[in-house]
């Protein structure tokens, strides 16, 4: 991106070939070398390495989750709403947490995880709130 006009201009190879995947949430962890995407269709979480120099991406090993469609990142975890705990709405009303291997990108989905949130999840966010002294 040029800073002092907001132009962006394309990463070479991109766009990026991701196996005919239709994602439905990106969420990139805090380093910014890590990218993960939702693929509800396949039930994975498809991961990529980021070159943080060039933006390029270069794809990893993905892991198998029943997620939904939203994901977000907050410190070293992903949070995603897990299709396994369906409420009576029929909607997703759980979240399965994973942590965040910082040197490697890797998923390990955290114990006792997915959650039961007790209400149909419809959104997800995070806030930064700052720090007392």
């Amino acid at each position: 991106m040029n800073n002092s006009t907001g132009a962006l201009t394309p990463v070479p190879g991109s766009p990026f070939a991701v196996n005919s995947l239709v994602f439905s949430g990106l969420a990139l962890d805090l380093s910014g070398q890590y990218l993960f995407a939702g693929a509800p269709l396949t039930q994975t979480i498809q991961e990529f390495q980021v070159n943080t120099s060039t933006g390029a991406l270069t794809p990893m090993v993905g892991t198998n989750s029943p997620i939904f469609n939203l994901i977000q990142v907050v410190g070293d975890y992903l949070y995603v709403p897990n299709s396994t705990d369906l409420g009576s709405s029929g909607a997703t009303s759980a979240i399965a947490v994973f942590s965040i291997d910082g040197s490697t990108g890797a998923l390990t989905q955290v114990p006792g995880s997915p959650f039961t949130a007790g209400v149909p999840i419809t959104a997800m966010a995070s806030v930064t709130l700052p720090t007392t002294q």
